[in-house]
């Protein structure tokens, strides 16, 4: 497989929020098919984790734990995107296994109260 440019044109989308921004840059996928749509579906997940905020009801401690979950999640998606572009085959098991650690981390209190 030949690796491909994960560079790719952006376009606007609507986020549908009354305040903050209305607009958000995202990666056009139009007329993209395979691996190409793949690792561009990929980028925009990585830009969509890159740019989430923790709810402001959180406590400091819960939101820090939400910030290196959204972290790894978007290391995971890029390196993804990176996979379906023939860049790199290694390096996403570790990245995964960051995220769920990361996730058992973020919902362990909630468990124990269950």
């Amino acid at each position: 497989m030949t690796p491909i440019s994960i560079r790719f044109p952006m376009t606007r989308e609507r986020t549908g929020n009354r305040r903050g921004p209305r607009l958000r840059r995202i990666p056009d996928a139009t007329g993209l098919h395979g691996a190409a749509s793949c690792a561009c579906r990929m980028l925009h997940s990585a830009i969509l984790h890159r740019e989430s905020r923790p709810s402001a009801w959180e406590t400091p401690e819960r939101a820090a734990l939400f910030l290196r979950y959204k972290r790894a999640s978007m290391r995971n998606a890029a390196l993804w995107a990176r996979v379906f572009a023939g860049h790199l085959e290694t390096r996403i098991l570790a990245a995964q296994a960051e995220a769920t650690a990361a996730v058992e981390r973020y919902c362990a209190p909630s468990l124990k109260a269950a």
